[in-house]
């Protein structure tokens, strides 16, 4: 390597003379910014630099020996290092720069390459190089070089080396880290993008640079300020000496100014009168001034009102025309009045007449005048203004005097003389006036003459005065400079005075400073070792960690440690954010206004303040938007959302003006309209001195003080990678611990009151004063720093200083005072913690509450008032352990007492078992579960196994020892398929369940008998009696789900008490007494839910209140609003009816609130009796801030039977106030009721037991409702509304006394009323029995001499005798009684329905109940309960196992086979149906294939995720059928792994059909389109006879066994299998024949196989059933949900047809078949089929 060492090099060199060299420095032509010159092509080609691209390559090339240097802004770390090594180099330092040269000399090259490209239009070259980011990777290594050089020099090359591959290994590691959570059940996902990368290297770049602009700026001042201090000590004896010489100086300087002022005070009374006389007159000319042009103003009004007279006369010439004036030309003797005009217009001519001996005649001049051309235009320029007054007066006085000079009389005679009437007339008006104008005009000259006189006269004054003024003027300059000089010697005696003095108070005061600045100064020096790691490590964290969760963001800073340990950048040892590079101060006022007291939302505000990108904020419980609400309150923070209207104008109003601003409900996808505010895309103008930007096609002036502020109120968003790229993420979530020390906080309030308070107070001054000491401290060595002169003459520095002192010592005293405090404090609040971990788990628990319903939501302000509430109401006790518990009994209670009445039934008890579990796993319980056994209760955990028999895939293979196995269903009958899979699942999930299933096997009798039992919760589980109630809840999963609302109710009750199991019904008056006036009470309105109106009025009328009802429609919102300000100025109610359907003013109505809020807190705004309430369904648009302060309420139609019909009563008609009725004589008491009296008062009764009807009818309904798929088959809404109108109905139809008419009544309620809602036959069919029950003249209502009538739909007498008609129905009170009598809770059977419905309401409702605590535990965010997702590689395996399971595909090869075994020909319609079962199967199966194949390329990671993948990928985990796999009207009622079974039999029944033979028995199951095959059994009828469809009818038969025969099937008869009774079973007779009867169903077992059908097309007259007396049409359905999309014929898909079954036992009623809900089923469970 040392090529110097060559001897033959030397003798080259030495023969030559040429010394060696040791540094080139070549500085290449700037080609690159002279392309942006716009030079021409030869031009460029002069700056392209040759040698000196080769002189850097040769040096670079011998680095061992020379040190070459390519870039400017290496001299100074050049310089730096010729100094460190005595005018050498280090190889290390050689290497880097080697390496920097063939960067420049590569990055040179590239650019002239593509600029050549370019300007050859080589779009393709053979060889492209990229340089755009090569160049910012040079700027910012050449900055990095920079910045640590000035670090120690022996680590120069290490630390630029290390952080730029410490960059990209951050890059690479966050990265990866996303991927590995991409595939997390419900996490937040947070993109890592090249973004990420750009914004560490800018990051840390602004942050480094700052940083040590600041640790520099700290250093210089300390120093100045030391550097002042010991010049002042220096400068004390020079200021006494120089006091002794200016004081006699200064008394001569008094003596000359004395004498100056006595000359100018005898000359200024002179001045003084001649300037006060030129004002005066200025003042007299100026009111002339006023006179005169008020007096012109007069003038000019008058003369404005003769221009319409002058208007006048224009338009009355107007209408002459030649026409006219040659008619009246040729006139020799014209009327008289002709005459008169034109005498009149001669006169104004001054024209003489013609004169006889007898008279003067004008009538010859007239003609003369006429005969003008121009006699018209003579008219319109006649001198009006000058008319001579006898000529005026002569008209006047003899002919417009005349009553013939009229224009109307004229104008018989003449239309031209008309118009000249007209003309003479307006003259003589508008003479009249101008002739009393012409004096005024004239005064007005005059007064302006003699204006003009005085003017002259002022203006000699004015240079008089002038003249004496300016005399005065060089008198007062004498004075002045006298003066000055007497000042300036003052000054100079007061500032050595004053200099002495402050030398002695600086001195004094800043003794012991200086040393403490000193050892500042020399800390700072030190801090600048480690900036450079400590600042990299720092921008880490705000690019990439933002969005972090405390404990991923803790990781992620100990693996950025670990690399700077291991790449040698130095840094601050156990680095923290909070401690190294918060403001303490500032963070202390952060804590102040609202910011969370833990290290995680510290650490985000400091991440923010140092982010480059504009924060957004995740802000899902409201901490951070009120932080920085409050934060920058006093500096004009303006807030709003994307959808208000005035968005963008405020946006644009606070980019001018340096304001922040908060976007508050954004969406996950931000508006790109908003991109240039995000990138910060300022520019100047040429010319301008602000920067613009570009915003909504406006250009704004940008204000670098404008703040911008982002939040979201989304609990978990899924921003995608462009969201990234534009605001830094940061999560303001609250932590657990933030919470427990909020809860703490006011556990110690309320038990040592005076301790708190005393510590809050403290910490507020505590932090005020050392803001004020350091800003105080800052603003001396600012000035002491900024001082070019002496510091002793800053006045405001010594002032300073003397107050800082004082604020010091105020400071270190409330310091340990502090310290005391916090030390009695803590040795007292760790006995309460139990408390706040207790409110904690509740909170966290609320906060989940809202992935279950929108509305369901909690503000933590909400929150810490009810948990103070429940602490005062706490007793009291002196042991603290003791006082503890009672305090979390208390919060119990009243948590639960606020909370139940805002959610829905089954929410309740969803709420009761979170809490239990979160309380468990918080005490860490061994009466609990293991994670993945809440995992498997949680999520549908059932299995598959293959045709070959192996194992199934389990999720859990490498947590469990045991091994896994898969034994065979030992009891079918009794065990369904899905809970023998659920069973297997348990044993290869617990540890402690592994034997689980062998055990069944081994003891099947045991667990049938353990089956069957009706209360399964108190009974022992066979082989394992010592479960605790958690594991007993797992076994009741698999093999009884019915019962497991029965077992979590007791582990509720065992848990947290009786108190969580209420039910109790909305008291509207005790959620009243929770709320103020500034408390919202918000109404949540369930589908069936009654319109809270009426109650409201009750309530506040009772209470003496104003409600004003505000219905929203669109265009009144701001009569809303107008109502709403009035309604809390005056303490009025208002209910805001249906929020739901306007949610465009929900944002205003938001405002509104919040500024009640604003006003509530300020006395007297807000009146104390005013109350805001509102009603809305789950809504997400509903205002967040609303339904977190509000009281909330869900209202809900009763479903209990008793209880809708005791409510009912609050709107029962016919009891309306006693009429006052005439006082009857004693003969008519005597006497009795009339006839009329009675007929009225038994007409009345009838009306009250028909309206008592309808409520029955009501209440059956909504109870049925109440069991999906047994009480209706489909679902619907009803509400008390309809009651109403049923009454109405009533009312309508029997008004007056007439009779009652039931047979229109049953049909406006059964087919108008409720029958309008239902889609469904059955139901529609039942409605009517129903109806007609209870609507008919021998209806048990109406019964009056049967004790035992009964309300009760059910055939059982006991159960009957409990539901008996009221036998009073005269007052209301009376009813109200007799109904309270009727039996409280679930029951069923008074509409009809068995012990089965109960069973499936119980089914589903624990369903929803379980979903509803997965989404507390996946979507709430409770770390690790489920703990995360499988692995990719076992997900992989699940994919791979279903591909397998999947049937084979049904290509070309099958329909090939269709066509040539089963073609389409006449006679055979099955064919084609066979055609279009395997096509639906074809397309179903190909299409969940693509799914498949997709999902495995993303595991891969050859894909990104969409969406739509991600949910589908945790539907497949959770055992759920992906919706995207179902095509309509194939539908699936299984989980997953059964569907797969299911849709492999369905598909493998039509391939058998299709390559062996037609199918004997038909499973019906197995096709899409039943009802296409039941039709093609009449088409082949039909086909075959000849013989029209409607002749034809469907004839079910069961039989008990078919001969296996294809025979029988070729002759019209067809035998259908695979079906399933609910709530029914079928029973054969003894005798062996083909006669059987439908019987009560088993109370556990709810489906039972029902008999092969024969169906067979007969004749409508030859049907088997015409002559059976007692047939139910029993309806058949494809799945258990009964329920489905709405077909073309207004039926649901689901719904097939009715099969006739005969009633042959004793008391068979199809009636009571219809109320129980019998039915038949397609598909239940695989197994069965």
């Amino acid at each position: 390597m040392n090529i110097r060492n060559n001897n033959i090099h030397r003798n080259q060199l030495k023969k030559n003379n040429i010394q060696n060299i040791d540094l080139v420095i070549v500085d290449l032509y700037p080609f690159e910014k002279k392309l942006d010159e716009k030079k021409t092509f030869k031009e460029m080609i002069e700056y392209i630099d040759i040698g000196g691209t080769t002189l850097l390559r040769a040096a670079a090339k011998n680095f061992n020996d020379v040190t070459v240097i390519s870039n400017i802004y290496d001299y100074s770390a050049l310089i730096k290092e010729l100094k460190s090594y005595n005018g050498s180099t280090s190889l290390k330092f050689r290497k880097f720069m080697s390496s920097k040269s063939y960067s420049m000399t590569a990055y040179y090259d590239s650019v002239i390459s593509n600029w050549l490209n370019t300007e050859l239009k080589i779009k393709f070259p053979e060889r492209k190089t990229i340089h755009g980011k090569l160049k910012a990777k040079v700027k910012t290594i050449s900055l990095l070089s920079m910045a640590y050089f000035k670090s120690k020099a022996q680590q120069r090359a290490v630390v630029i080396d290390s952080l730029v591959e410490l960059a990209l290994n951050v890059h690479i590691h966050r990265r990866e880290m996303t991927r590995s959570k991409i595939q997390s059940s419900n996490r937040r996902i947070t993109y890592v993008t090249p973004r990420n990368y750009i914004d560490l290297l800018s990051t840390f770049k602004t942050i480094l640079v700052r940083e040590q602009l600041d640790l520099g700026t700290k250093k210089r001042h300390y120093e100045s300020g030391i550097s002042k201090i010991d010049y002042a000590a220096s400068e004390v004896g020079v200021m006494r000496e120089e006091l002794n010489e200016i004081r006699p100086i200064l008394e001569n300087a008094k003596e000359q100014t004395a004498k100056l002022l006595v000359k100018l005070e005898e000359r200024m009374p002179h001045v003084r009168a001649a300037r006060d006389l030129v004002q005066e007159e200025q003042l007299n000319i100026q009111k002339e001034e006023v006179e005169i042009r008020k007096y012109k103003k007069q003038v000019e009004a008058e003369l404005k009102k003769c221009k319409p007279q002058l208007q006048k006369a224009a338009h009355a010439l107007d209408t002459l025309t030649t026409k006219d004036i040659s008619l009246m030309k040729t006139m020799k003797n014209p009327p008289k009045v002709i005459k008169m005009v034109m005498e009149t217009v001669c006169l104004l001519m001054q024209l003489p007449p013609h004169k006889t001996k007898t008279k003067e005649d004008y009538w010859k001049p007239s003609i003369k005048l006429l005969n003008k051309r121009d006699f018209i235009e003579q008219l319109q320029n006649f001198d009006k203004d000058n008319i001579p007054l006898p000529v005026i007066t002569k008209i006047r006085d003899k002919y417009i005097s005349d009553v013939d000079f009229n224009p109307k009389r004229i104008k018989k005679a003449s239309r031209a003389a008309e118009g000249i009437c007209k003309w003479v007339l307006a003259l003589e008006r508008y003479d009249q006036v101008i002739r009393k104008i012409r004096p005024k005009q004239q005064k007005i000259i005059e007064l302006e003459r003699k204006l003009q006189e005085t003017r002259d006269l002022l203006l000699q004054k004015q240079q008089d005065l002038k003249i004496i003024e300016t005399d005065i003027k060089k008198l007062e300059n004498r004075f002045e400079r006298a003066q000055k000089e007497q000042v300036e010697l003052t000054n100079r005696v007061e500032t050595c005075t004053r200099r002495v003095k402050h030398a002695e108070i600086l001195l004094k005061e800043l003794g012991g400073e200086r040393d403490l600045w000193f050892k500042i100064s020399q800390k700072l020096s030190r801090a600048s070792e480690n900036v450079l790691g400590d600042m990299f490590i720092l921008a880490s964290a705000v690019s990439y960690s933002g969005s972090s969760h405390p404990e991923e963001r803790k990781a992620f800073m100990s693996f950025l440690q670990r690399l700077c340990t291991a790449r040698q950048i130095p840094f601050t040892e156990n680095f923290s954010i909070k401690k190294h590079i918060g403001n303490q101060t500032e963070i202390a006022r952060w804590k102040l206004a609202g910011l969370p007291d833990d290290s995680h939302h510290i650490e985000n505000a400091i991440i923010m303040k140092k982010a480059t990108l504009w924060p957004l904020l995740v802000d899902p419980h409201g901490l951070a938007t009120t932080w920085i609400k409050k934060l920058y309150k006093d500096k004009g923070l303006m807030s709003q959302m994307l959808s208000e209207k005035d968005f963008l104008p405020m946006l644009e109003t606070a980019v001018e003006m340096g304001l922040p601003f908060l976007i508050e409900r954004v969406p996950e996808k931000l508006p790109n309209d908003l991109d240039p505010i995000f990138f910060k895309q300022a520019y100047r103008t040429s010319g301008s001195i602000h920067q613009k930007i570009k915003l909504d096609e406006r250009e704004i002036e940008w204000n670098e003080n404008f703040r911008l502020f982002i939040a979201t109120e989304l609990h978990d968003p899924h921003f995608l990678p462009t969201v990234s790229t534009k605001v830094c993420i940061l999560d303001f979530s609250v932590t657990p611990a933030g919470m427990e020390e909020t809860l703490l906080n006011i556990v110690l309030l309320h038990e040592h009151p005076t301790l708190e308070e005393e510590r809050i107070e403290v910490q507020v001054q505590v932090v005020e004063n050392q803001e004020q000491l350091k800003e105080t401290e800052a603003h001396i060595l600012k000035v002491m720093s900024e001082s070019m002169g002496n510091i002793l003459d800053d006045e405001n520095a010594i002032a300073v200083l003397r107050e800082s002192q004082k604020i010091a010592k105020t400071v270190a005293a409330k310091q340990e005072l502090a310290k005391s405090l916090e030390s009695k404090h803590e040795s007292l609040r760790d006995g309460y913690v139990p408390a706040a971990i207790h409110g904690r788990v509740l909170y966290f628990v609320l906060c989940d509450m809202d992935w279950i319903n929108n509305m369901y939501r909690f503000s933590i302000t909400w929150f810490k008032r009810t948990f103070h509430t429940a602490i005062k109401s706490a007793e009291r006790k002196k042991d603290v352990e003791e006082r503890v518990g009672l305090i979390c009994d208390s919060v119990n209670a009243y948590v639960f007492r606020r909370v139940s009445p805002a959610l829905a039934q089954f929410d309740r008890l969803s709420f009761a078992l979170c809490v239990c579990i979160r309380f468990l796993e918080e005490k860490q319980s061994q009466n609990f579960l293991t994670t993945q056994e809440i995992r498997f209760l949680l999520t549908h955990h059932d299995t598959i196994t293959g045709a070959d028999g192996e194992d199934e895939i389990s999720e859990d293979d490498d947590e469990h020892e045991h091994q896994i196995t898969h034994f065979q269903n030992p009891a079918p009958s009794w065990l369904h398929y899905e809970h023998w899979s659920l069973l297997n699942t348990l044993s290869n999930t617990s540890e402690y369940f592994k034997d689980l299933s062998m055990h069944i096997v081994e003891n099947v009798e045991d667990w049938e008998r353990f089956h069957a039992i009706s209360n399964v919760t108190t009974a022992k589980v066979p082989g394992y009696p010592d479960l605790n109630m958690w594991q007993k809840l797992l076994v009741l999963k698999c093999i009884r789900p019915d019962s497991l609302i029965d077992q979590g109710t007791e582990i509720i009750r065992e848990n947290v008490g009786s108190a969580f199991l209420s039910q109790e019904k909305l008291n509207l008056k005790r959620c009243f007494k929770y709320s103020d006036s500034a408390t919202p009470l918000i109404f949540i309105l369930s589908p069936s839910a009654y319109d809270p109106a009426e109650m409201l009025r009750k309530l506040s009328g009772t209470m003496g209140r104003t409600l004003n009802i505000i219905v929203l429609q669109p265009g009144h919102e701001d009569v809303a609003e107008q109502v709403i300000r009035d309604s809390f100025k005056f303490g009025e109610w208002v209910l805001v009816e249906n929020c739901h359907l306007l949610t465009s003013w929900l944002p205003h109505f938001e405002n509104l609130f919040e500024e009640i809020l604003t006003r509530a807190k300020e006395e007297g705004e807000i009146h104390e009796d005013f109350r805001l309430w509102c009603s809305s369904e789950p809504s997400e648009h509903f205002p967040t801030l609303i339904l977190q302060e509000g009281v909330k309420m869900m209202v809900e139609s009763p479903t209990a039977f008793r209880q809708n019909i005791i409510d009912s009563l609050d709107i029962f008609p016919f009891y309306d106030a006693p009429k006052i009725k005439r006082r009857k004589s004693l003969v008519e008491e005597l006497q009795g009721p009339t006839e009329e009296e009675i007929r009225q008062k038994a007409h009345e009764q009838l009306l009250k037991r028909t309206a008592f009807g309808i409520c029955c009818i009501h209440s059956n309904v909504v109870l049925r409702g109440d069991y999906p798929g047994i009480g209706w088959n489909c679902p619907y809404a009803f509400s008390p509304e309809d009651l109403k109108v049923s009454f109405s109905a009533i009312k309508l139809l029997h008004s007056g006394n007439r009779s009652i008419n039931f047979e229109s009544l049953r049909y406006c309620v059964s087919e108008c009323l409720y029958g309008g809602k239902f889609n469904d036959v059955s139901d529609s069919n039942l409605l009517h029995e129903t109806v007609n029950y209870y609507l008919h003249d021998k209806s048990p209502i109406y019964v009056t001499d049967d004790d035992n009538a009964s309300i009760s739909l059910s055939s059982n007498a006991e159960h009957r005798s409990e539901w008996k008609v009221p036998s009073n129905f005269e007052t209301l009170k009376e009813l109200r009684k007799s109904l309270r009598a009727y039996p409280k809770g679930d029951h069923s059977d008074v509409v009809g329905l068995d012990k089965s419905a109960v069973l499936v309401k119980k089914k589903i409702l624990a369903h929803q109940v379980l979903h509803s605590i997965m989404l507390f535990e996946t979507e709430g965010g409770h770390v690790d309960t489920l703990n995360a997702i499988p692995s990719d590689s076992k997900i992989v395996e699940i994919v791979k196992k279903i591909q397998s399971t999947l049937p084979l595909p049904m290509d070309e090869t099958l329909h090939l086979a269709i066509e040539k075994n089963w073609p389409l020909i006449d006679g055979k319609p099955q064919n084609a149906i066979l055609q279009q079962e395997c096509a639906f199967y074809g397309i179903m199966l190909s299409d969940i294939r693509a799914v498949l194949k997709k999902l495995l390329r993303i595991l891969h990671g050859d894909v990104n995720p969409t969406p739509r993948d991600i949910h589908i990928m945790d539907e497949i985990k959770d055992g759920i059928v992906p919706i995207e796999w179902i095509r309509a009207p194939y539908q699936t009622p299984h989980s997953l792994w059964s569907f797969l079974k299911t849709l492999k039999l369905q598909a493998d029944y039509f391939r058998n059909w299709v390559y062996k033979s037609f199918p004997s028995v038909i499973w019906l199951g197995a096709f899409v389109f039943p009802n296409a095959f039941l039709t093609s059994i009449l088409l082949e009828r039909v086909y075959r006879d000849r013989i029209s469809p409607k002749m034809l009818c469907l004839d079910y038969y069961p039989l008990r066994s078919i001969s296996n025969s294809p025979k029988n099937s070729t002759q019209g008869k067809y035998y259908i299998s695979g079906l399933f009774f609910e709530s029914a079973r079928w029973q054969w007779n003894d005798d062996g024949a083909d006669k059987g009867m439908l019987i009560p169903g088993d109370p556990i077992e709810l489906y039972q196989p029902a008999p092969i059908f024969a169906a067979q097309a007969v004749l409508k007259a030859d049907s088997i059933n015409k002559n059976e007396l007692n047939v139910f049409k029993c309806p058949l359905y494809k799945t258990f949900l009964r329920t489905g999309r709405m077909s073309t014929n207004g039926q649901s898909d689901n719904f097939i047809t009715f099969i006739s079954i005969p009633l042959r036992g004793p008391n068979q009623n199809p009636m009571a078949w219809r109320f129980v809900g019998t039915a038949l089923i397609l598909q239940i469970d695989s197994e069965e089929i």
